[in-house]
């Protein structure tokens, strides 16, 4: 009967077979505890010598360097007999080599011996080609981690599943756990092809503007890249950029129409609006701010209140904007009083922002000094038109000069004939496009006479009836 080799396993004798099978369970677990270990190369390389010579089976030694010049060739000639010197290798060349004595039970190396010995010095090449490599990743992010951490601007990276990858301070800072969820849920909500995306958003005051790319990584895995800008602005920036227009204006003598838009149904949806509709509304890069998340505020130049008002409302109807919409509208005026005029405009305007279906109806004017006429005006336009009572001609011709009205609705028994005689020349040379309807005891043809109205404006004869005046203010007010 033949003899049963055995091979001596942490102090327990085995069969050999058996023995090797589970010497390799051994090896595989030791090399998987060094790779779960792993922090920095050297202390990796280090790892690896001291599970070869804390071997169990063989009697090793690991002469391991991460730098070339640092090794020292194996001494041959002074090798005992029987020890074996295997080289090991990385993808820069030379990382050292292992060399074998002999075995822990004191017996020779047969094959199978020099077949581990082999595959062990190929598996610890293998693994330092790999941790190289892993540690040069290392490096190559914290180097662009601190890159980007200096840039002035908000940078993210997600995978596309939403999974934050990495974010530089100043993200941390502007957008924090809400912030990044939010772009988290937009990017999960974009199409699978979408390699681009923007959107406005809102966080804790600050209006914020993403643009995001989709980027590929070694040509294999997608991730989408942010960059987050800060729209909001210092009040301060605004108020004198607002001051510097008003200053400007009024040297140029013009006169600047400022509008202020606020609109709380969605973050940036107004800002956005307006931008893109900029060439519509003859705007300029200049002539649009955003003053927060749902407010912007535009400077128009070269155009009237009244046909501003036209405009905006139809564009406004068509993006069904106008029930969740306030705004302001009215000429840019330094007070003569001083301070800061920037300030004090936003300021006011903000405080009297109305609802658009009510700041963008036409404007109506009425100087009548009788209260039942008055009432009855108001209640034919009321939900149609804007009434603003005046006291005199002075005032009349102040809200024409500014191109804030549509009609106007005087009563000529109230005034001097001859001071609205020549307001009524003027507005007629003047081509103006503000509708005239005078109220009056005296026959039509009568008071054309006196007055020298020509061309006659509507005129009615007191007292009237509410359709006749519905009638002559159709072409402005929508009374049907």
């Amino acid at each position: 009967m033949g003899t049963i080799r055995t091979v001596e396993l942490n102090g327990e004798a085995m069969p050999l077979e058996r023995g090797r099978a589970s010497l390799a369970v051994n090896y595989l677990r030791a090399f998987q505890q060094a790779l779960e270990g792993f922090r920095e190369y050297q202390g990796f390389v280090q790892s690896l010598s001291a599970l070869i010579e804390k071997d169990g089976y063989l009697l090793g030694l690991a002469h391991l360097s991460e730098s070339p010049s640092r090794l020292h060739e194996p001494d041959y000639e002074a090798l005992d007999e029987g020890e074996t010197i295997l080289a090991v290798s990385r993808k820069e060349g030379e990382a050292g080599y292992l060399s074998y004595r002999g075995r822990q039970d004191g017996a020779a190396f047969d094959a199978e011996d020099l077949h581990l010995m082999g595959a062990l010095a190929d598996f610890v090449s293998a693994l330092l080609v790999q941790a190289g490599e892993y540690q040069r990743n290392r490096q190559a992010a914290k180097v662009l981690r601190y890159l980007i951490g200096q840039l002035p601007l908000a940078v993210l990276c997600f995978e596309r599943d939403g999974s934050l990858i990495l974010e530089n301070k100043l993200a941390g800072r502007l957008l924090g756990d809400s912030g990044r969820a939010t772009l988290a849920e937009h990017l999960s909500d974009l199409p699978a092809e979408a390699d681009r995306c923007q959107l406005h958003f809102e966080i804790d005051g600050h209006f914020l503007y993403a643009e995001g790319r989709q980027l590929r990584i070694e040509e294999v895995e997608l991730v989408m890249a942010f960059v987050v800008h800060d729209l909001t602005g210092s009040r301060e920036r605004l108020y004198l950029s607002l001051e510097r227009e008003l200053y400007l204006d009024e040297a140029r003598g013009t006169q600047l129409k400022l509008l202020l838009l606020n609109h709380t149904k969605k973050p940036g949806l107004i800002y956005g609006w307006m931008k893109a509709r900029m060439d519509a509304f003859g705007l300029e890069a200049r002539d649009l701010q955003a003053v927060d998340a749902y407010t912007c505020l535009c400077a128009f130049r070269h155009r009237s209140e009244q046909v501003l008002r036209t405009q905006l409302r139809a564009s406004f109807e068509e993006g069904d904007l106008l029930s969740d919409l306030r705004l302001c509208l009215q000429p840019a005026l330094i007070e003569p009083d001083g301070g800061a005029p920037g300030k004090a405009w936003l300021d006011q305007a903000e405080s009297t922002m109305r609802r658009a279906q009510t700041a963008l109806q036409p404007v109506v004017l009425l100087l009548c000094p009788h209260t039942g006429v008055v009432e009855s005006v108001k209640l034919l336009l009321a939900g149609v038109a804007r009434v603003e009572l005046v006291a005199d001609l002075d005032e009349v011709q102040s809200w024409m000069d500014a191109g804030r009205v549509d009609a106007c609705v005087l009563d000529a028994d109230a005034v001097d004939p001859g001071t609205l005689a020549a307001m009524h020349q003027a507005l007629s040379a003047s081509g103006t496009m503000t509708l005239q309807v005078y109220l009056s005891y005296r026959q039509p043809l009568m008071l054309s006479r006196e007055l020298g109205l020509s061309p006659s404006p509507g005129i009615l004869q007191k007292p009237f009836e509410a359709e006749r005046l519905a009638r002559l203010l159709h072409p402005v007010v929508n009374l049907s």
